[in-house]
């Protein structure tokens, strides 16, 4: 199967019934996490306008995403990847609006060398909910990524992040490049 019949596939009710039990478990996964329904619905639902997500049992769980005439694979594998992938974009979503509505109070606190790096916040959030949610293996594939996109835009290694403290931490007082 091509991505364009991935694009346009529709499960059978086998498949929808493996797929339906994932979505339970990231719904009860997002409860745990204090994670609102609504950030959740729009990640889980089937097909959208944009999107057909879901299980088939020839290639395992998917989501192909389409823009005017083109899909894209953007997740192909197991159901243990998949309910990372999507806790990954819930968490993400539900964090920056998190951080948005406490962005005031945020800066005020920040006592940081740099200036505020709202990412911050999300990626921490994130990261330790994933630490919750799924435990260390996965987490640990956040905070690589996470690591790496905090250090983008300064010459030397600036942030860490401390697995004791659960948080990033300055480790040089290197300025960013603007």
């Amino acid at each position: 199967m091509n991505k364009d019949q991935l694009a346009a596939y529709n499960m059978t009710a086998e498949e929808l019934a493996e797929w339906n039990s994932l979505v339970d478990q990231i719904y009860q996964d997002c409860a745990k996490a204090g994670v609102p329904k609504q950030y959740v619905d729009p990640r889980v639902t089937p097909y959208d306008f944009e999107n057909n997500r879901g299980y088939c049992k020839e290639l395992g769980y998917y989501d192909v995403y389409t823009e005017r005439g083109c899909n894209n694979i953007r997740f192909l594998g197991s159901k243990a990847d998949m309910r990372f992938y999507l806790l990954k974009e819930i968490l993400f979503g539900f964090g920056t609006q998190t951080e948005l509505q406490n962005r005031a109070k945020l800066t005020t606190e920040w006592t940081y060398h740099t200036k505020y790096d709202s990412r911050k916040f999300w990626f921490e959030y994130k990261i330790n909910k994933i630490y919750e949610i799924l435990g260390q293996d996965y987490s640990v594939q956040l905070i690589r990524e996470h690591t790496s996109h905090m250090n983008r835009w300064f010459p030397d290694k600036h942030w860490e992040f401390d697995q004791s403290e659960r948080k990033f931490v300055e480790t040089s007082n290197s300025e960013e490049i603007e």
